[in-house]
C-alpha cells in the first residue's frame, strides 16, 4: 500500500488513475488540490468577465441617457430599432410589423419582457398590436409613423460599439465576435440544462 501512495504522490498534479482532471485528485498532504485551484481560477475569470460586461453595458447606455431624455429605456429603444429595420414585414400601409415571438428573438429578451415593453410603447403611441384578419391568434407589433420619425431623428447611427470596432482590424473584430458568441452559447446551454 505504501508503494501505491508513493506512486500517486509522484503523479503530475491533476492526474488520477491515469486520466487528467479526474473527479478526485490525490496530492501530498498540505497542498491545495488541483480541483480547488481550477475552481478558484474559473471563479476569478468569471468575476472579471462580469465586471467587464457591466462596464461595457454602462458605456453602451451612455448615449441613450445623454441623447434621449423622453424617458425611454434601453430595451424600449432596442425594440423600436428592431421594428424600424427595413427587413421587418411591411404592411400595405407602409409600416413595419413583427410577431412578438420574432421580436423577442431579434432583441434577445424573454417573450414576457418584450410583451411588457410593447405594452409601455403602445401606451405612448409608438407601437400598435394588430390582429391578423385571417387568424385572431396571430398578432403583429406595428410601429407607428411617430416611432419611425423618433428613431430616425433621435437614435444615433453610430453607437459607441460601432465606433470602437472601427478602430480594430478585421481579424480582431472577428475574434471579438467569435468570443462573444462562444460565451453566449455556453451561457445559453447552461440555461437550457437548468430549465429541463
Amino acid at each position: 500500500m505504501s508503494n501505491e501512495i508513493t506512486a500517486l504522490s509522484d503523479a503530475p498534479v491533476g492526474w488520477v488513475n491515469g486520466s487528467e482532471f479526474g473527479c478526485a485528485v490525490l496530492e501530498r498532504p498540505g497542498t491545495e488540490s488541483a480541483i480547488q485551484r481550477i475552481e478558484q481560477e474559473l471563479t476569478g475569470i468569471a468575476e472579471e468577465i462580469d465586471r467587464d460586461l457591466q462596464v461595457v453595458r454602462q458605456i453602451l447606455r451612455e448615449p441613450l441617457k445623454n441623447e434621449f431624455a423622453p424617458g425611454l429605456t434601453g430595451p424600449q429603444l432596442r425594440v423600436l430599432q428592431a421594428l424600424v429595420q427595413p427587413d421587418c414585414l411591411a404592411l400595405p400601409e407602409g409600416l413595419n410589423a413583427m410577431s412578438l415571438k420574432d421580436l423577442s428573438h431579434r432583441v434577445g429578451l424573454a417573450h414576457s419582457t418584450v410583451s411588457g415593453i410593447v405594452d409601455r410603447l403602445e401606451s405612448r403611441g409608438l407601437v400598435q398590436r394588430l390582429e391578423s384578419p385571417s387568424d385572431r391568434r396571430l398578432t403583429r407589433i406595428v410601429v407607428t409613423p411617430a416611432a419611425v420619425d423618433f428613431v430616425q431623428k433621435h437614435v444615433p447611427t453610430l453607437s459607441p460599439l460601432v465606433t470602437a470596432l472601427e478602430r480594430t482590424t478585421p481579424g480582431h473584430r472577428t475574434a471579438i465576435l467569435e468570443s462573444i458568441r462562444s460565451l453566449r452559447t455556453l451561457l445559453e446551454s447552461k440555461r437550457r440544462l437548468v430549465q429541463k
